[in-house]
């Protein structure tokens, strides 16, 4: 489960992550991810679409991300995730918590209302 970061500035973290989102591929990114995107306490983007499956541990790594970001007064905003990785964030309401978008532009967008 690979983790790029593509941008940090003090305007925002954009990071992309790919691979499976399961318990064995959380264990691999979530200290980095945790260290990049919720310390900073900055709005985040997280890009998705290389995502190929997730489980419960990457939706409650992503729903402690977004709840961490909110209490700070941050948003977190997911980028292009593929259909079943969108289904999930579904059922689990984490749409609810934090905005889907499709292109970069839009997340900006987001982040900057």
């Amino acid at each position: 489960m690979p983790l790029t970061l593509l941008r940090q500035d003090d305007a925002i973290t954009h990071i992309a992550l790919s691979g499976q989102l399961d318990s064995e591929g959380v264990a691999q990114v979530e200290a980095e991810f945790h260290r990049i995107v919720t310390e900073r306490h900055q709005p985040a983007v997280v890009e998705l679409s290389d995502v190929e499956f997730i489980m419960s541990a990457g939706l409650n790594m992503l729903t402690r991300a977004a709840a961490d970001l909110k209490h700070h007064g941050a948003k977190l905003v997911l980028l292009s995730p593929p259909p079943l990785v969108r289904k999930a964030i579904h059922n689990v309401a984490l749409d609810k918590l934090t905005p889907l978008a499709e292109t970069l532009e839009e997340a900006r967008g987001i982040l900057s209302a």
